[in-house]
């Protein structure tokens, strides 16, 4: 299976929940690319996990953080992580 790549933008919020928000999405491992502010994440088999994938579901949940499947072609220079 080839690997997945995650975009992620973390959504506007008081200063306190933007921190939570933004703590979920580095503990799941995905890296920051500060020119476009966006998070990315690449999920391969090894790193499809709970630990990987929970803390998203949860960002999402609380925060309404975006999460997107993308194709190669969709993506820009981001860092890989």
């Amino acid at each position: 299976m080839p690997p997945v790549r995650l975009k992620i933008t973390a959504q506007p919020a008081d200063p306190d929940e933007f921190a939570a928000q933004v703590a979920l999405i580095k503990s799941s491992g995905a890296s920051f690319d500060g020119t476009t502010k966006t998070w990315w994440h690449t999920l391969t088999p090894e790193r499809l996990t709970v630990d990987t994938l929970n803390p998203l579901f949860q960002a999402a949940a609380e925060y309404h953080t975006l999460i997107e499947a993308v194709q190669d072609d969709q993506q820009d220079t981001s860092p890989a992580s």
